[in-house]
């Protein structure tokens, strides 16, 4: 109960009108991932695109047949235990009629252990239509076999590996060479390539660039490529299309892919609430006050 307690202050509520919830997170998460989009779009030929709602959509009706809708689960006990009824001297169901209610969005049971398959899929499918359309405008010309490149120390990378596998591409996935060999032999399995690099940001971009430069491949970020921010998107989607009546969605922040997609997935009255570490936080507030 403790430890449920002191996750409330790392919890930052967006705190603004629902009419504007999207448009604040998306200039809080969005505008990171333009300024680092510079780099991707040289090295993947992309445009600096930013997500919008009916991206979340077309994600959503691109990948709903080959990801596991994922169960939303209950639990009884941490009701109570957030709601503070500690005592036991509750109905006979465990649960008061106005204590709070927690649902859970079980990613853990998605394809290769967790959300990282839906943004990869998403980005991988979409890279097939557009190499697709551009084949249609030149008369149906045939283009060489199709090449996808990210850095990961092991959840997207085994996504991306994965995802290329179910269609048909070839992947190279450039991994710290401090990542658990059990995520190297996971991406391995899948038919990929593993490039290991220094375990440093830099040496990860750096590597990840070559790659690309070597393979004429196309970059997928884990969290900056806007494909992949649409397909987490589809999380929030999910959820709401199974629990309309939600009041707020708590979504951890890493690199922030699955919240900046969520903000688009949640319907307007939904309030999003991001779940960090404390200098992740200081994090958040230093780009709030550049972006003022």
């Amino acid at each position: 109960a403790g430890q449920m307690r002191r996750l409330r202050p790392s919890l930052l509520k967006l705190n603004c009108p629902p009419s504007g919830l999207r448009s604040y997170v998306h200039h809080l998460v969005c505008s990171t991932m333009r300024r680092c989009m510079s780099t991707t779009a040289a090295t993947s030929g992309k445009s600096n695109h930013v997500v919008h709602a009916e991206d979340v959509v077309a994600a959503e009706h691109r990948i709903r047949n080959a990801v596991h809708r994922t169960p939303v689960m209950s639990c009884r006990t941490l009701d109570k235990l957030f709601s503070g009824e500690e005592g036991g001297n509750n109905s006979s169901n465990g649960s008061s009629s106005n204590a709070p209610k927690l649902y859970f969005k079980c990613e853990n049971f998605q394809k290769t252990g967790s959300f990282k398959f839906r943004g990869a899929l998403n980005a991988v499918t979409r890279l097939m239509e557009k190499e697709e359309e551009e084949g249609m405008k030149e008369g149906g010309k045939s283009h060489s076999r199709v090449h996808v490149v990210t850095q990961s120390s092991g959840n997207h990378g085994q996504a991306l590996a994965a995802c290329a596998a179910v269609r048909g591409v070839d992947a190279t996935i450039v991994m710290p060479s401090t990542s658990p060999t059990v995520k190297k032999n996971a991406v391995k399995g899948y038919g990929a390539t593993v490039v290991e690099c220094e375990p440093t940001e830099q040496a990860r971009d750096i590597a990840a660039s070559n790659v690309v430069e070597e393979t004429k491949g196309v970059l997928i970020h884990p969290n900056q490529d806007p494909e992949v921010i649409a397909g987490q998107g589809t999380i929030a989607k999910e959820l709401l299309e199974e629990l309309p009546h939600l009041d707020a969605i708590v979504a951890p922040v890493g690199g922030g892919g699955m919240i900046g997609g969520e903000s688009f997935g949640v319907n307007e009255g939904v309030l999003l609430y991001l779940l960090a570490t404390f200098s992740l936080l200081l994090l958040l507030l230093l780009l709030l006050l550049l972006l003022i």
